[in-house]
């Protein structure tokens, strides 16, 4: 089992509506897609949040990080990962610009002991996304290997956010790739609150994904300050909680209220996001 669990502790029970956002096994397989076409939005944010929310809950997740320029996942939960769980493979990188550069990622369907896997796209990551589509056919291969996929879009407030979004559902639509996709968009408080996101809440964009069932959460915002501390010491936001890590109690402080509100608003898409699948909580091959 992982050696740290700091947040779910925190929240006893999660209400039964936000386990049954699928008619789906509650056992699915999931490919977890964290993207923003443009850079800054939160996307590595929100797989970091992801990653410490998923290993306190005893997820067994595969993560993979697709940024070569900025590792930020593999930068920060590297070791994390190999602590909490069996296999000790850490943070797996994967270059998704270059032919083949996917295979190590897609071979790793074919085991067993793969249950949900999580990919921090970089920046642009629409174009490598229809690349890799183009290569393997990713959309006919997930109902052959049991998965289903989750597009995570981190939002801004800019025009561009919702834009890049747009072309993404666009693609997926065009390609008949619905049958296989949920979709989890997410509105980083960073850049305000959450009511203020009104180029997306008055788009034709968020009215077609609800239709498809698609859910909205929030990313609350964490002080920059804080950040900044977490960031210069390459912490993960659960390893900031620690005193030994010498972060003033402050600081600790908002750190815990940030994990705590985040699992609230992830713990609404947990079935997309493959955080309620208690089968797969208890599976020794795969964890500590």
């Amino acid at each position: 089992m992982p050696r740290q669990k700091t947040v779910s502790s925190e929240i006893a029970e999660v209400d039964e509506t936000n386990l049954e956002q699928s008619q789906t096994s509650t056992a699915e397989k999931r490919i977890v897609i964290s993207t923003s076409d443009k850079g800054g939005n939160g996307k590595s944010s929100f797989a970091r949040t992801y990653s410490d929310i998923g290993i306190a809950r005893s997820i067994p997740i595969l993560p993979y990080d697709g940024d070569k320029r900025n590792a930020q996942l593999y930068r920060f939960y590297h070791k994390a990962y190999s602590s909490a769980y069996a296999n000790g493979a850490g943070v797996l990188q994967v270059d998704l610009s270059k032919r083949g550069g996917a295979d190590k990622l897609i071979n790793s369907l074919d085991s067993e002991n793969t249950k949900i896997v999580l990919i921090d796209f970089p920046a642009g990551g629409g174009e490598l996304f229809e690349r890799l589509d183009a290569e393997l056919h990713l959309f006919d291969l997930l109902p052959e290997v049991g998965y289903r996929l989750t597009l995570v879009n981190v939002l801004s407030r800019v025009k561009d956010s919702v834009n890049s979004l747009l072309t993404l559902l666009e693609y997926v639509q065009k390609h008949d790739m619905n049958r296989v996709t949920d979709w989890v968009v997410v509105k980083n408080l960073f850049y305000g609150e959450a009511a203020k996101f009104r180029r997306y809440d008055g788009s034709k964009t968020k009215k077609t994904i609800e239709e498809m069932g698609g859910i909205t959460i929030s990313l609350p915002e964490l002080h920059d300050d804080t950040y900044d501390l977490i960031d210069d010491n390459d912490l993960t936001f659960t390893d900031a909680l620690k005193p030994e890590k010498q972060l003033p109690l402050a600081d600790r402080r908002r750190v815990k209220v940030f994990l705590e509100e985040a699992e609230e608003e992830l713990m609404k898409a947990a079935s997309y996001l493959g955080l309620a699948y208690s089968d797969f909580r208890s599976d020794s091959i795969h964890l500590k």
